[in-house]
């Protein structure tokens, strides 16, 4: 018994996505948004499949530093609700009311997630433009078009994200965070409500 707990641990640690195996954030940390829910403007629920390069990691060992989860995603006016999934088994849940962020990590998982991150990523990629720009502290700016947008910091750019579908949370969206030093690929379906 002793032995499958370790294996499944490792096969976890093997299959997980970028969002739990983000680098250490340097101190030059992104700004976090902590938006509304309500903000996002819209209700959906998404079936998505999350891949992870690490970039920092994989030019410095020559790897691929690639990983992927499943993961639920559903956004509406009251709530921000998360769950990812790997070998079958739910690793992680996350809550977000406006007011409080919640998160729950299977214990199988060697290393502990940063929900903070995650719902910052989540809240860039998705929410709209006016919405992020209102909460960005001085010397942080957005640039926003149809099929791609960019986070700078003192005109250097720290985030480029582009988008394959419309509304921007169909298709494929690429999440490119070179502060932190990884690539995230976001695959999403709708689901229906």
């Amino acid at each position: 018994m002793r032995h499958l707990r370790h294996l499944l641990a490792l096969l976890a640690a093997l299959t997980m996505s970028a969002c739990m195996l983000l680098p250490a954030a340097p101190p030059s940390r992104l700004p976090l948004l902590h938006l509304s829910p309500s903000d996002f403007g819209s209700s959906v629920s998404l079936s998505q499949r999350l891949t992870l390069i690490n970039v920092k990691n994989a030019q410095a060992q020559k790897l691929s530093g690639e990983r992927s989860l499943d993961s639920l995603l559903e956004i509406n006016a009251e709530e921000v609700q998360m769950a990812g999934f790997a070998i079958g088994r739910r690793l992680l849940t996350l809550h977000w009311d406006g007011k409080t962020l919640n998160a729950n990590q299977d214990r199988l998982l060697p290393w502990r997630a940063d929900p903070e991150r995650i719902l910052r990523d989540i809240q860039l990629a998705f929410w709209p433009s006016a919405a992020i720009i209102a909460t960005l502290p001085n010397g942080w700016t957005l640039e926003d078009s149809d099929t791609a947008r960019t986070l700078y910091h003192h005109g250097l750019p720290e985030v480029h994200i582009s988008f394959s579908g419309t509304p921007r949370w169909q298709g494929t969206t690429t999440l490119d965070n070179r502060a932190e030093g990884y690539l995230l690929k976001i695959e999403s379906t709708i689901q229906a409500l």
